[in-house]
């Protein structure tokens, strides 16, 4: 410059334009520490707050810097802000760097981070996208997206439990708190979803100007149209109407397609309704969330004012299928064909509150992950994270559960325990805030504080790492390598090894390790897959493979940071923390995380071999169960197959009671020990009869029931019928139980009563009375056709109940079997004691009841009460058999005449 064209001689204005375009700002706290000049230009708060809004984009609420940009600038402290925020960048890269440098701690350093709030977003965000020639990149990334998954969670569990407390909170907030659980929705904030459904507003608006001015069902139709003609609303053709994508408002709106279920095209129709003046409330349709618009006060959906004091009548919408109006005699016809009782159809038709809508949101998703794991199915356009979905839908569910509904609350604690352990132990803050505290007063309390405090004393362990040795010189591959299986063809990074199978002699049978050509004495290796399992690999069945970055599966870079700092290009493999710079043949033994598992997770080590085994791992990490759960989880957790593990459990169970209850009597029979309460005292079934009877009767069980038992899992599961613990209260299970006994006995009575129609009689039911005098075996001596019959009363009765309540348990099923089993056995004893139910309990039927029905073969229909027998004049005694000759000697009068 030329004398006196310098720095200090230029304007403050200018000065000020120059600032604004330093990046960073540590310039200009450096000029103003070299003159007075500068003193006032480098703090005007203008600039500050431009340094502010430019050099950090997420700000947390104590803040309220909203309020604050809208207030003069010299009313804030800027520049003192500013510092802040630079202070909160520096100290949560520091402790991010000690996350990454020591094992030791992670949780409690991660929760350190958290606790400073939204403002760590930005630094968490800048760390994610770590450059590549950091040395630490991939480590770096993982634990960032970790700990900023953990942030956004927290925003959306605090949406759910502000609902549940009671506050009011916006239906597109509550449902776009799901989006913030799943990665792969690239929601981060619930103001992104507001944006794009203002979008949608707005772009109605402009092609549509004159909807203003249009009655409220015009703007209803017309809003309907523009979603539907802009794919905002439904399904594509050809789409899996259960993938999970459908679930998600965020990714709905985001994704070009724009593919949505009902509920959630429902809540954009809303949405935008809203925003033109309309009340429009999601509307709890059964099986199909619909769309309801109320007119305004005083007026009808035509604009026209209303005769009455009443309401006008209110449209409903469809914006998944149609743009047109739903007539509400079309929901009511079919609210008629569900067979829902007519003073419940108000309440379908009615809005629905927004608890409900996330409460049906949650189950939409678990629905949707169920369908896909019981049929394989293979969702072409599936790309979400499974584990964080399924997360997103429990917190929903127990959070939109009320909390009358406690016992509800607690069936779902053992499977959110679970996935909390395995895959989201960063959340333990947020476990405490909101899952710990909704069980004050009860064990489960005591039980989920123990696993927290498990939790945070493994993550502070310090992690063991053993070397290689000279007699580990057979294990041929090392940690880090990527190998393809060539059996399942899968890939996955081997993150330690055995020398040879360090699992159980059972585990080593049921997988077959000895018929492998090198059996157990060769290398074991732990290795990480891309589908995010953990497995146990032979050295036999493993490919080295030397794949490129580009090259590597995705899913397999985004969890590989869990164990690696970064991928070696020139070595082709993973490189683990403070390992890389070992000699290759001293590489660590194994890689242990710091997690914890829960029931059925794969570990590190071989799973349990033996069903105790199981047991002692369930009790471990399932300590709010008690004993009979714990031994309930590791029956199925042993048998690995849920289906054969229900179906040899219900077998054998029917065969035990069946038999057990039927010993009693067989002894009593053949010893005759209280022959004078013998109800018809002349007949006594021999043992040959007895041997008769028993081997008809197991014939029936093997090949008529026993199939039907197989089948009864997936059954049960199609309905609903839940085989989860914990198990139902007693209340819950003695009640529906009650409910079982009055329905069956109504099946029975006229299904009985049926089969004695004379060709029934003679081709069907003739077989059971063979026997006039019954005893307990031959309770199920019967045909097939009668068997499965009279079955379906006990049986599909619960079925029924549950398809249509949604709430049964398993354990309530075989409780309500064994005893009606075991008065089937009773009723056909053939003995009447003074101690029988019946003299206690007048309209209970019992062996008295029933002994005369099978020598008399008439009357005495009923099973279990007497009261269908008595209404329908069909019970067996002197009255009524005077009465039934009359009416047959009237009858033949009649037609003699």
């Amino acid at each position: 410059m030329r004398g006196g064209s310098n720095l200090v001689d230029l304007p403050d204005e200018i000065l000020h334009l120059i600032l604004l375009y330093i990046d960073p700002p540590t310039p200009c706290v450096a000029l103003e520490r070299t003159s007075r000049r500068f003193r006032n230009v480098t703090n005007e708060p203008l600039l500050w707050r431009h340094y502010c809004k430019v050099a950090f984009r997420y700000w947390d609420s104590r803040h309220e810097i909203d309020a604050k940009l809208k207030q003069p600038p010299s009313a804030v402290g800027w520049k003192q802000l500013f510092a802040q925020r630079c202070a909160t960048d520096r100290e949560t890269t520091r402790v991010l760097d000690d996350i990454l440098s020591n094992r030791v701690g992670r949780i409690r350093k991660a929760q350190d981070i958290l606790d400073r709030g939204y403002d760590v977003k930005d630094t968490l965000m800048r760390h994610s996208i770590a450059s590549l020639d950091l040395d630490d990149w991939l480590a770096r990334r993982y634990f960032s997206n970790q700990i900023l998954g953990c942030l956004r969670r927290s925003i959306a569990i605090a949406e759910w439990a502000k609902l549940r407390d009671g506050e009011a909170v916006s239906l597109e907030r509550a449902l776009g708190a799901f989006d913030l659980f799943v990665p792969q929705c690239e929601i981060n904030s619930l103001e992104e979803i507001s944006d794009m459904l203002n979008a949608i507003v707005g772009n109605l608006s402009h092609e549509n100007p004159h909807i203003v001015d249009s009655t409220p069902r015009q703007k209803a139709l017309i809003i309907a149209s523009y979603l539907l003609a802009n794919n905002y609303t439904g399904i594509q053709t050809g789409r899996e109407y259960h993938s999970i994508e459908h679930s998600f408002l965020g990714l709905a709106l985001r994704d070009p397609d724009h593919n949505s279920l009902p509920l959630i095209s429902a809540a954009i129709f809303c949405y935008v309704a809203q925003r033109f003046g309309l009340n429009a409330q999601p509307c709890g349709f059964p099986f199909h969330v619909h769309a309801i618009v109320l007119p305004p006060a005083g007026l009808d959906m035509d604009g026209n004012e209303l005769t009455d004091e009443g309401d006008g009548a209110p449209m409903y919408m469809d914006p998944f299928r149609s743009e047109n109006e739903v007539p509400v005699a079309d929901l009511q016809r079919q609210l008629n064909l569900f067979g829902g009782p007519t003073a419940n159809h108000s309440s379908f038709l009615g809005q629905s509150s927004t608890s409900d809508i996330v409460m049906r949101c949650g189950r939409n998703i678990w629905n949707s992950l169920q369908t896909q794991q019981q049929h394989a199915v293979d969702f072409a356009a599936e790309t979400l994270d499974t584990d964080s979905a399924r997360y997103a839908g429990i917190w929903a569910l127990m959070l939109s559960t009320p909390q009358i509904w406690l016992m509800q609350i607690r069936r779902y604690l053992p499977l959110f325990m679970e996935l909390f352990f395995k895959e989201f132990p960063w959340d333990i803050s947020l476990v405490e805030q909101y899952i710990q505290t909704m069980f004050q007063g009860t064990v489960e309390y005591e039980n989920v504080a123990e696993g927290l405090r498990v939790t945070r004393t493994v993550d502070e362990m310090p992690k063991q790492v053993r070397r290689r040795k000279a007699e580990h010189k057979n294990v041929k591959y090392r940690v880090g390598e990527v190998f393809h299986h060539r059996r399942y063809n899968y890939r996955a990074i081997i993150t330690g090894w055995d020398s040879e199978c360090g699992a159980g002699e059972e585990w080593m049978r049921r997988m077959g390790v000895d018929q492998l050509q090198a059996g157990r004495k060769q290398s074991f290796y732990h290795a990480l897959v891309e589908d995010r399992s953990v497995r146990y690999v032979a050295e036999e069945s493993i490919e080295i493979i030397r794949p490129s970055m580009s090259e590597l599966p995705s899913q397999l870079l985004a969890i590989a940071g869990l164990h690696f700092k970064r991928w070696s290009e020139e070595e082709r493999r993973f490189l683990a923390h403070g390992l890389d710079s070992l000699p290759s043949r001293t590489l660590s033994h194994a890689l242990q995380p710091t997690r914890i598992f829960a029931m059925n997770s794969t570990l590190f080590a071989p799973t349990p071999e033996t069903y105790w085994g199981h047991f002692e791992e369930a009790s471990k990490y399932n300590v709010h169960l008690n004993v009979f759960e714990r031994l309930w989880v590791a029956w199925y957790a042993y048998m690995q197959n849920d289906v054969l593990a229900t179906g040899i459990m219900s077998f054998v169970m029917h065969e035990v009671v069946y038999f057990g209850r039927s010993l009693p009597w067989i002894i009593i029979d053949s010893l005759g020990l209280f022959r004078k309460y013998k109800i018809q005292t002349n007949k006594v079934p021999s043992a040959k009869e007895q041997w008769d009877c028993a081997k008809l009767v197991l014939l029936s069980h093997f090949t008529v029931e026993l199939p039907q038992i197989w089948l009864f899992h997936p059954m049960a599961q199609y309905f609903g019928l839940s085989t989860t613990v914990p198990f139902p209260s007693l209340w819950t299970m003695a009640y529906q139980i009650a409910i079982f006994f009055v329905l069956e006995d109504a099946w029975h009575y006229f299904s009985h009563r049926a089969f004695h129609w004379g060709p029934l009689y003679k081709h069907v039911h003739k077989i059971h009375h063979q026997y006039s005098a019954p005893f307990g075996l031959a309770a199920e001596y019967a045909s097939p056709i009668e068997v499965m019959a009279l079955g379906f009363g006990t049986v599909g009765c619960p079925i029924v109940w549950c398809a249509y309540t949604g709430d049964l348990h398993i354990l309530t099923m075989y409780i309500w079997i064994v005893l009606r089993l075991s008065q089937a056995i009773d009723a056909h004893s053939g003995y009447e004691f003074p101690w029988s139910l019946h003299h206690f309990l007048p309209f209970w039927a019992g062996a008295h009841h029933h002994d005369i029905h099978h020598e008399k073969f008439v009357g005495n229909y009923s099973s279990s009460f007497r009261w269908w027998d008595y209404v329908l004049d069909t019970e067996y005694t002197p009255e009524s058999v005077k009465r039934w000759r009359e009416k047959k000697l009237e009858k033949a009068q009649k037609k003699a005449n």
